[in-house]
Order: C-alpha cells, then sequence, then structure tokens
C-alpha cells in the first residue's frame, strides 16, 4: 500500500517538479546564500497522505510560481514512519543542503515534536495546518502558522450564528471524545454568550457515532432555531441526515472538520442550510483564489483545498520575510527568524500577518454545503 501511496505522489508532484526545476534554472546565476532552501515534514505515506500531498503540491507551486521573490526549493520529508527522526533528518539536511526554514504538517501534534527538534537547531518554523490553541506557546518562538487557530475559529463560528443565520437560540452538539470539537465548542459558547446569546443547551455523542435519532430528537423538543455542530463530518453528515428524516429543517453550522466533499453524500438530499467556517474556499471569486485554483488543477486535475491552499501561503511567508533581507546579505534561518513578525502576505487564504501569538490574523471563510462540494458565502473578521 505504501509504494502504491508513493506511486501517486510522484504522479501528481512530477510536473510541479519538472516545472520547478525549470524556473529554478532561470534563477541558476543568483548565489547559493541568495536561495532559500525548506525542508516540508509531512505524513505523505501515512493515514493523513490526503491532506500531506495536496499541501506538498501547494508548496512547491508557490516555489516555482511566476515571479517568486527569490528562488526556492522545497525539499520533502515523509514523517509518518514511526521510526522517524526529524532532528537527525534536520541535521543531514543543513549539512547537505544549507536548510535555511522548516514546514511542519499535518497535525497538531507532529507540528509539536517536528517544531522542538527545528527550535533546539534555531530554525525559523511554520505550521500551516495545526490549529491547537497552545501550539506556538507549546513549542516556543520560533513557530509561526498560517492557519487559523481553534479559539479564533469559535468566535468566528459563533459570530456567524449570529450575525448571518440570525439565529438566537442555538443548541451546541459536540463529539464528546475530540478535543478538537470540544475546544471548538467552548471557544464558540463563550462568544455567543459575549454576543449577548445564550445556547439553548449542549448535547454530545460518542465518536464514529451513527445512529442520532434520540439525539435529534431531544433538540427538537427545545426548540431550537439552529445547531452548532463542532465534531467532524463522518458523524455531522449522519446527523444532518437524521434531522432531515425527523423534518427538523434548521441551520447547522460546523467548522473546518466539516470540510471534506464527501459529506454532501452523507447528508443526501435535500441537503438544506448547511454552513461551515474554513481556511479558504475555491469558490470565492477572488483574483488571487482564481489563479492558484487553476494552477492547482492545471498540475493536478484536481480543486484546491485548504490543506494546499495553507501550505501555498506558508511558502509564499517565508519567501516573502528572506527577501526582505537586505542585498548583499546571506539568507540565514536567523534572518528570516528576524523578519517574519513583521511580515505581511497577500496569500491565497486572505490577507495574511502574524500576531503576537505568531498566528495568521486574516478574515475566516464560511462555506455552504453544496450537493457536490462547496459554495463560497462570504468572509468575516472574528475579531
Amino acid at each position: 500500500m505504501r509504494d502504491i501511496t508513493k506511486a501517486l505522489l510522484l504522479a501528481t508532484l512530477l510536473p510541479i517538479i519538472v516545472l520547478g526545476a525549470q524556473a529554478c534554472r532561470g534563477g541558476r546565476d543568483v548565489p547559493a546564500e541568495r536561495r532559500l532552501n525548506i525542508v516540508a515534514f509531512l505524513p505523505v505515506s501515512g493515514a493523513l497522505e490526503k491532506f500531506a500531498t495536496p499541501c506538498m503540491t501547494g508548496a512547491r507551486l508557490a516555489a516555482r510560481r511566476p515571479g517568486a521573490p527569490i528562488p526556492t526549493e522545497v525539499i520533502l520529508q515523509d514523517n509518518a514512519p514511526g521510526d522517524f527522526n526529524s532532528e537527525v533528518s534536520l541535521r543531514r539536511l543543513l549539512a547537505t543542503r544549507g536548510i535555511q526554514a522548516v514546514l511542519v504538517g499535518m497535525t497538531s501534534d507532529q507540528a509539536k515534536r517536528e517544531g522542538k527538534a527545528a527550535t533546539r537547531l534555531s530554525l525559523p518554523i511554520i505550521a500551516p495546518t495545526a490549529t491547537l490553541d497552545s501550539l506556538t506557546e507549546d513549542v516556543g518562538p520560533n513557530l509561526f502558522r498560517t492557519c487559523f487557530s481553534d479559539a479564533v475559529q469559535g468566535r468566528a463560528l459563533a459570530k456567524y450564528t449570529v450575525q448571518g443565520l440570525n439565529c438566537r437560540r442555538p443548541v451546541i452538539v459536540v463529539d464528546s471524545a475530540s478535543s478538537y470539537s470540544k475546544g471548538l465548542a467552548e471557544s464558540a459558547t463563550t462568544e455567543l454568550k459575549r454576543l449577548g446569546v445564550q445556547p439553548v443547551g449542549t448535547s454530545s455523542y460518542a465518536e464514529n457515532e451513527r445512529s442520532f435519532r434520540v439525539l435529534v430528537g431531544n433538540i427538537a423538543r427545545l426548540g431550537v432555531g439552529c445547531v452548532v455542530a463542532t465534531g467532524n463530518y463522518p458523524e455531522v453528515g449522519p446527523l444532518v441526515r437524521e434531522m432531515r428524516a425527523q423534518n427538523l429543517r434548521i441551520p447547522v453550522i460546523g467548522g473546518d472538520g466539516l470540510s471534506n466533499p464527501a459529506i454532501g453524500e452523507l447528508i443526501g438530499p435535500p441537503i438544506g442550510d448547511v454552513f461551515l467556517t474554513n481556511h479558504f474556499s475555491e469558490a470565492e471569486d477572488a483574483p488571487a483564489v482564481r489563479g492558484f485554483a487553476a494552477e492547482y488543477r492545471t498540475a493536478t486535475g484536481q480543486p484546491a483545498d485548504a490543506s494546499s491552499a495553507l501550505c501555498y501561503d506558508a511558502v509564499t511567508a517565508l519567501q516573502t520575510a528572506a527577501a526582505s533581507i537586505a542585498p548583499g546579505q546571506e539568507i540565514t534561518a536567523a534572518r528570516i527568524l528576524a523578519a517574519l513578525p513583521g511580515t505581511s502576505v497577500q496569500g491565497v487564504t486572505g490577507l495574511l500577518r502574524f500576531g503576537p501569538d505568531r498566528t495568521a490574523r486574516k478574515s475566516i471563510v464560511v462555506e455552504r454545503v453544496l450537493d457536490r462540494g462547496f459554495g463560497f458565502v462570504t468572509r468575516i473578521t472574528p475579531e
């Protein structure tokens, strides 16, 4: 299975690698000290391959994009194997490839592990997809991220619930086994109360739950105006299906855990009003999004997703920081690290600036679940 996965990854990335090599030839006269070498720790052979491969594709598209401010190479290291040692890998790449920065993904646990190893070697780190609230504090001052945190997403979710859905009687539905779901629910509840809305109640279910008849019946008796479902799509899809079966046709809103196209199939027709907050929407009518979406489809034949867009922006942020180093000065890890806090990037996920906690400050996308895929609704600023 691993050989098949690697073959698929190679087939997906080969056009990008070739184009990247062509782009780098254009910068062959650039001194080595004015180039940017990034290592990407991504689990391309494990269970998270479906997220890691788009991330790597997005990163390499950014590296070879026309008009990139500095010649860039992104070096893939598969961190899925259980015996993978990130510090050994980093030391080898420092010696042989002169890396100056690290991209770590996909989960917060992986970002912690790889981030701490990179910090010990004084390298700057960007975590494109790790949303754990405490991550930047846990790893230390070398780690930045281009995604929003769970707490910020919870506030955005609550804001759209009140201002977009005009829902004054929400019920919170939580996956009791998921720290992501519970954290999102806590943040959304706090923000709802700040906005003057008291949730009617909180209901919970177990991970991998597929029967929601009793839970939906209890919700229906509460007379709620909408459901804030903070879990992931494998459970929320059947939850909404049961709501429709019981003729409970109120809006449902969730977080980026719903951002898998399979949710439409799990709900089935009629989908009704189902929304989610997300990092990126390919359906957004914005020049940067249209250009990236077209480039990604040309390279892969697939639609761009949040993982690909966040990793594209991560490389763009590192390029921007590196390019800001004064001409004639060598691009070093220390200089990139010093430049990152003041870096501002018009990325494909929005205008990106790093806040005091080194997490991106930007607007958040709201999408609507369609029969196939998602539709763009709006952008909201959670803070």
